[in-house]
């Protein structure tokens, strides 16, 4: 069995980047979180404190925050739906049906963004496009033929039909009513003059067609009788008066071939001219290979000055795929989102984060960002600015409890593959193998995420590491946000990084922005050192200093029962909330304590049992720091203790006559056994601990070993005449020794040893 250590953690990186950056790049990724009462909205937002008068700041990430020349980052918003925690998503179909429960994601590129202010880059005239691919209300909805349509006859495969389409409507295209396009072989339909260009070129160009919408502007050859002996396909068109619309069927059209060009790519379209101005152009398949240079689509004026190009000589489309051109104001994907989010068949959990598609440095993988980790159907996200060095320590504290940690089967890092490899320090990002300690705290007090990041942060010894020193002298800068779905826990260590907080109610009420500044929303400053909760519901609670005023103890059974022998270094300012009977309610249930010991601190003393049941015991009983406990406990179990640390030069009273003292270790700083009794060792004859025994030799010496205490450990020390004022001395501080587990046999642990 095991008493934690009072521990320390460094947490750090930079909020949105968390891997090696330069210099200039580490405070510039700030993220703004927003939690909500129930029903409401939680979300991590990109945006600056001084743009927090528009609402919209709160449901979105500014892309003015990413940096061109070194990442790709689609910002966005993820929220998990219908109450569960599961993060099934494709980021290119965020709203595909059969991911009924996944973290839904508004994405996009830097410079490429459907849900920014203003997504895709319209044209002069305000025409904007979307394509079904993208998160919002476009989807493919391919409008079969009739058999009422007219088919287009073409004198040749570059020339338009000589009909002009008659329409019963006046189509507004850049301004201008036209009432009669026409339709050229290569994928385009035109408003003026015909041009029987079929080498594309990239638009708004004088030399290419126009007025035109260009559905694939390439050199198609729709022409059945053409010289080659091929079936080129049909054209159709179709003036629908029921629906105000043009429809115009490019039906399984070939690309121009010939013994040198063998191209083979059918490609099956339509057009779609609203009355209302709009246009959407269709794909229904795509089959073979394209030309190299393939082909233009978009629109253009007459003038040939002003235009939108979607693609050109890129592998754009595919099968069942839309886009549409308007000069109507798309619904913003946030608008979607929020729709969602409130519908009243959904109830939003958590949403944060970005996608990140990194290629510099030693991080070049992409995923979901800030970090995730599954355990005990929960879903844990996570995230922190700062920078620290201990990323082999923790791996190495991971894979000592279980050495395959970070495998596939168990908690495989969250981005993918593209040379994150654990083997590789390096290539991993220090927030993950961040998150993956701390969630090892977390799991180990059973997904208590207070007790676990008071653990994590105290940690004095990781792998010879010092979490805490190092967080209170800033050699590491640590300011961290964890959620577990239920509610944000914040960390505040380095000051530089500020911790911003701003509550907004224009929307509805409940909203709390969190973004990294130091005033939560009631206006309490978050002083540094400081853990703060926002719960979904109910109020934000703050723990301060947990680094020296706070403690998670833990009782770890190796066996049914099993014993801890431990102190407790920290206790409540009242004492009265000391009293057995308050101080151990948190274990006190059946199943948990089966009892406690101790021994008074006084000549001739018996030990004590305190109990809950079968019969109280002792629930009087002060505890202090200085005494020494045996806990007996049926199952694992643990609390947190939010208070004092004991006073180092505290004094208490050792009895003589070889009787035992169970004294309890109360400094902070580890140190070897010796030290820790210096000026004493003279009058001691025996120091037990509970792995570990140390006997005064029979020529009066102490014999050589590597035994060392800490806070919060529990020794019996007999001495040979009373000492009526001890206190622990401090020489220096150690690495902590940790027994190793015996090989060779197995043993039930008990009270004390045979």
């Amino acid at each position: 069995m095991k008493s934690l250590d009072f521990k320390s953690i460094m947490i750090a990186a930079v909020l949105c980047t968390a891997i090696i950056l330069p210099s200039f790049l580490n405070a510039n990724c700030e993220m703004m979180a927003m939690i909500a009462k129930k029903g409401n909205y939680i979300s991590w937002v990109y945006s600056e404190p001084e743009d927090w008068d528009d609402p919209y700041d709160f449901f979105q990430f500014q892309r003015t925050q990413s940096h061109q020349g070194l990442h790709n980052d689609g910002y966005g918003v993820i929220y998990y739906k219908n109450n569960t925690y599961t993060i099934n998503y494709d980021r290119h179909h965020p709203f595909d049906p059969q991911y009924q429960n996944q973290a839904f994601y508004l994405w996009g590129e830097y410079n490429n963004c459907w849900y920014g202010r203003e997504w895709h880059e319209p044209d002069d005239f305000g025409h904007r496009w979307q394509d079904s691919e993208e998160p919002g209300e476009l989807n493919y909805e391919w409008i079969p033929r009739t058999g009422g349509e007219t088919e287009a006859e073409f004198p040749d495969d570059d020339t338009a039909d000589e009909v002009m389409v008659p329409i019963g409507y006046s189509f507004p295209f850049y301004g201008i009513n036209y009432y009669s396009p026409i339709i050229n072989p290569n994928g385009l339909i035109g408003f003026g003059e015909d041009n029987q260009a079929y080498s594309n070129i990239q638009i708004p160009s004088e030399d290419a067609p126009r007025p035109a919408v260009f559905g694939f502007w390439d050199d198609l050859n729709p022409v059945n009788n053409n010289p080659n002996g091929y079936e080129g396909g049909n054209v159709y068109y179709e003036y629908q008066s029921a629906e105000n619309r043009l429809v115009v069927w490019f039906d399984h059209v070939k690309h121009w071939q010939n013994e040198q060009y063998p191209f083979d790519l059918t490609i099956d379209f339509q057009f779609i001219l609203n009355n209302n101005g709009k246009i959407k152009i269709q794909y229904n398949s795509v089959d073979g290979t394209t030309p190299p240079n393939s082909a233009t689509i978009g629109i253009q004026k007459a003038t040939g000055l002003d235009g939108l190009q979607v693609a050109y000589n890129e592998d754009f489309v595919e099968n069942e795929f839309a886009i549409e051109f308007s000069t109507e104001a798309y619904p913003r994907p946030l608008d979607i989102a929020e729709d969602i989010i409130m519908d009243a068949d959904n109830d939003a959990v958590i949403v944060l984060g970005h996608d990140r598609d990194r290629g510099w440095t030693s991080q070049d993988a992409a995923g979901q960002h800030p970090y995730r980790f599954e355990w005990n159907d929960k879903t844990y996200t996570f995230q922190h600015n700062g920078v620290q060095d201990a990323k082999e320590e923790m791996k190495q504290y991971c894979q000592a409890i279980d050495l395959d940690w970070f495998d596939i089967d168990n908690h495989p890092l969250n981005w993918e593959i593209l040379g994150n490899d654990i083997k590789l320090i390096d290539t991993v990002c220090d927030t993950e193998l961040l998150f993956h300690y701390i969630m090892a705290h977390v799991i180990e007090f059973n997904g208590d995420v207070i007790a676990g990041l008071i653990s994590t942060l105290n940690e004095q010894d990781l792998c010879g590491y010092n979490f805490r020193d190092s967080l209170y002298n800033e050699d590491d800068e640590v300011n961290i946000v964890l959620s577990d779905g239920e509610a944000l826990y914040l960390f505040r260590n380095y000051t530089e990084y500020n911790l911003y907080y701003k509550e907004y109610d224009g929307l509805n009420e409940g909203f709390i922005g969190v973004k990294t500044d130091d005033l939560i929303p009631d206006g309490t400053t978050v002083q540094q050192y400081s853990l703060v909760e926002i719960p979904r519901e109910g109020e934000i609670v703050t723990y301060e200093n947990i680094l020296t005023g706070a403690k998670a103890y833990s009782f770890d059974p190796t066996s049914e029962p099993g014993w801890t022998w431990l102190s407790f270094d920290i206790l409540y300012p009242d004492s009265d909330d000391n009293v057995a009977e308050t101080f151990l309610a948190p274990i006190s249930d059946i199943d948990e304590l089966d009892e406690a010991k101790f021994k008074p601190h006084s000549p001739n003393s018996n030990v004590q049992t305190i109990s809950f049941y079968p019969i109280q015991q002792n629930l009087d009983h002060p505890f202090t720091s200085p005494y020494g406990y045996k806990f007996r406990t049926w199952s694992e179990c643990h609390f947190t203790v939010f208070g004092e640390r004991c006073e180092s030069t505290t004094t208490f009273y050792l009895a003589g006559e070889n009787e035992e003292n169970w004294i309890g270790y109360f400094l902070l700083e580890t140190q070897h056994v010796y030290d820790a009794f210096a000026g004493h060792l003279d009058n001691l004859t025996e120091i037990r601990a509970q792995h570990w025994a140390v006997k005064k030799l029979p020529n009066g010496s102490w014999p050589d070993v590597p035994y060392t205490i800490s806070s919060g450990d529990m020794v019996i020390a007999c001495c040979v005449t009373d000492v009526p004022a001890f206190y622990w001395n401090f020489q220096e501080s150690r690495e902590k020794y940790i027994v190793p587990e015996s090989k060779d046999f197995t043993f039930e642990e008990e009270a004390d040893y045979i």
